[in-house]
């Protein structure tokens, strides 16, 4: 239950509600946002099945946690998927070592600068790159917080609709 506390605190914290993609910079013509990512046992594609290859899943189960290991580059990858079975976003939790200003450089070299959004609270600082299209939000955001640093990002599918577009 508690990981489902948080899976859900990231979502929200990344952006994944519709109205906060408005800011975001629209990748256009023909380069589009990956919708398509590769782990250890397969290919998972935004607004489709889950394949049983990459994870089993029980009917209603919304929030899959795959082990650490599974997609190269992130610590932990967690698919959340509509009640149909259907992939409806990917979250990434990076290494605290992991790179943020290279991260965000190698997603500017195919998606384009994104704008950055910054925000500052009581003990904690957060800057945060979005990217969409037409089929998908991504954005990642590192935040500090009490002093302690994490990066993470999300894929989201913005309108339920497989691809094979891979990144």
């Amino acid at each position: 239950m508690k990981s489902t506390v948080l899976i859900l605190a990231i979502l929200v914290s990344l952006c994944a509600d519709e109205s906060h993609a408005q800011g975001c910079a629209r990748v256009k013509g023909r380069q589009s946002i990956f919708r398509t990512v590769g782990v250890i046992r397969g290919q998972v594609h935004l607004g489709a099945p889950l394949p049983p290859a990459v994870a089993t899943v029980s009917p209603g189960d919304t929030v899959v946690p795959l082990p650490a290991g599974t997609f190269t580059g992130a610590d932990s990858l967690t698919i959340h998927l509509t009640l149909a079975g259907n992939v409806r976003a990917l979250t990434f939790v990076y290494a605290p070592a992991a790179n943020f200003a290279a991260l965000v450089a190698d997603y500017q070299k195919t998606l384009g600068h994104g704008p950055v959004a910054v925000g500052d609270g009581p003990e904690s600082h957060s800057v945060r790159y979005c990217w969409q299209d037409k089929q998908t939000y991504f954005a990642i955001e590192q935040q500090t917080r009490f002093g302690q640093t994490s990066i993470r990002s999300i894929l989201l599918d913005r309108k339920g609709r497989p691809s094979t577009r891979s990144g």
